[in-house]
């Protein structure tokens, strides 16, 4: 088996491919193109965040979805063409330039957005590996790689672990790939086999969730909640007064009037 391809050599490899296209020179890079099932496997880069991020993947809560944004053709051993699937024809400008960076942030916008259609769509674990092939389909293509938290929609790009938020960057890669050709790990695109797997570095970003203080909760007053209750029971209260006081009235008068009497 091949050692699998790193993302970084699979934007150099595309961009050269691309380059090759426009000049006419694509059969001096293709030899011996792969016919079996393709396969890619995300994995996270050893930074910071490798063990936070391999754990909870460990609990099966970070889904990794690859979406296949453009078609691959050949011809014989030689490629032919790169032709984006319909919901992501408007990036064709960001695929003739090379962009690949913008170009899987755009068509990360198409699937976090639901405009995606009916586009091949692949599911699978961190760190394991993905088929991409389905039936007589292969899996040849330009994938989109879009890790997510179990629990969040499809496109969220975002997993959640205790007090912590990670954020996953999108990437490409385009299968059957070029391997590395020598131990600097730089990709001579004119040489080397083609490989039907490839590995994608996965770099998540971290941030702390800030939880709202504590605060008494508060009750908004509308209109409609204004009654003539308070009203009554004022006006009971000074009801209430006013009979006292009249028969306070009374006794008083009553009182008087016993004196002179006597």
């Amino acid at each position: 088996m091949h050692k699998t391809r790193r993302s970084r050599s699979i934007v150099a490899l595309a961009m050269g491919l691309l380059m090759a296209l426009a000049l006419g020179s694509v059969p001096a890079l293709a030899e011996g193109w792969p016919s079996g099932p393709k396969s890619i496997t995300a994995e996270i880069v050893n930074n910071e965040y490798k063990a936070d991020i391999e754990g909870i993947a460990e609990k099966d809560a970070v889904v990794v979805d690859a979406y296949r944004i453009a078609t691959v053709t050949h011809d014989g051993d030689a490629l032919s063409s790169m032709i984006l699937e319909a919901p992501f024809k408007d990036l064709q400008s960001l695929m003739d330039s090379g962009d690949w960076k913008k170009l899987a942030e755009g068509a990360a916008k198409v699937v976090s957005d639901g405009k995606q259609g009916n586009v091949a769509v692949r599911h699978g674990k961190l760190g394991a590996k993905i088929p991409l092939a389905a039936g007589d389909d292969q899996g040849d293509g330009v994938w989109l790689i879009m890790p997510r938290g179990a629990s969040q929609k499809a496109g969220s790009l975002t997993a959640y672990s205790g007090n912590y938020t990670y954020t996953f960057t999108p990437s490409l890669v385009t299968l059957p790939t070029k391997d590395d050709v020598d131990d600097a790990k730089k990709l001579n695109s004119a040489y080397g086999e083609w490989v039907a797997e490839a590995t994608v570095e996965i770099k998540p970003e971290r941030s702390k969730i800030v939880e709202p203080p504590d605060t008494p909760r508060k009750v908004v007053k509308t209109g409609e909640e204004t009654t003539l209750t308070p009203f009554y029971v004022a006006m009971g209260v000074s009801g209430g007064l006013l009979a006292l006081l009249a028969i306070q009235g009374v006794f008083n008068r009553k009182r008087e009037a016993d004196k002179k009497s006597a």
